[in-house]
Parts: C-alpha cells; structure tokens; sequence
C-alpha cells in the first residue's frame, strides 16, 4: 500500500526561497500559497 490514499492530499510547508517541484514521486502540486516568508505547497495523488 503507499503512503497517501487515492486522490489524498499532501501539503508542504517550506521557505520562499525553496522553490517546490511541479510534480513529484507520482503526486502533482494542485496550488500553492504564500504566508510571508513561507510557501505552502498542495500535492494530489492520482
């Protein structure tokens, strides 16, 4: 079984200045927001 469930959601908090990649280990960003100095990055599973 992996990690996150069919059509889960995984979420990444990270720097501005660490930009997060467009799609990763199957998971695709959906959105991302920024809190002053902080990136919050939306993942999907398939």
């Amino acid at each position: 079984a992996g990690l996150v469930a069919p059509s889960g959601m995984v979420v990444v908090e990270h720097d501005k200045r660490e930009p997060a990649p467009e799609a990763h280990a199957g998971l695709t960003r959906e959105d991302q927001r920024r809190f002053g100095d902080t990136l919050v990055s939306f993942y999907r599973a398939p």
